[in-house]
């Protein structure tokens, strides 16, 4: 490098390269300014200039289902911050294959917009066979902070920041229909 001749540097969008990651910050010592993505850099004659381009990880929320039931697969639904959010996470629900009694389906999501305290709940279904008898049995949520459940009402909240991989779990049994027949 010349003394007293500027170079610029400018990193690549991180978020068009695949692993998740979006720009965080860029800072310089003294002989150096940023401006974004770019640092300007002129190096005084014997002296060095450090410049540091800091990313920071997409978080990423995954929602499993985990149902017990003779039927051979149902679509759950779930929602996400109502009633301001979303009506359905994903839109087309999370499909679950259901063999030999058991069956497990899932959806994750990687975004910078789920920075944040979220709530995330089962919504009951309309796209379930009639009578099917679904009870939601358990909820469990890891990763991030602040974590909360509350199986009565169905929901799971939590708080996720850079880095964090969020996985609520959510489980339903089918305890089909019950017939009472007197003697």
């Amino acid at each position: 490098m010349l003394p007293s001749t500027n170079y610029t540097v400018t990193e690549t969008d991180p978020s068009v390269t695949p692993g998740g990651w979006t720009f965080g910050s860029l800072t310089c010592t003294t002989g150096g300014s940023v401006s974004v993505r770019t640092a300007t850099i002129n190096v005084p004659a014997g002296g060095t200039v450090t410049c540091t381009y800091t990313n920071d990880k997409i978080p990423t929320l995954t929602v499993v289902k985990n149902v017990r039931s003779n039927l051979s697969s149902a679509t759950f639904f779930f929602g996400l911050d109502a009633p301001s959010g979303p009506a359905n996470f994903p839109a087309s629900g999370v499909v679950v294959p259901i063999s030999g009694g058991l069956g497990q389906g899932s959806y994750s999501l990687t975004d910078v917009s789920l920075l944040g305290t979220h709530k995330l709940y089962e919504l009951i279904s309309s796209t379930l066979p009639q009578g099917s008898g679904f009870i939601l049995t358990d909820i469990s949520c890891s990763g991030g902070s602040n974590v909360s459940i509350d199986l009565p009402g169905g929901s799971g909240t939590f708080t996720i920041g850079y880095g964090d991989n969020v996985t609520c779990t959510f489980v339903n049994s089918n305890v089909g229909t019950t017939r009472t027949q007197g003697f």
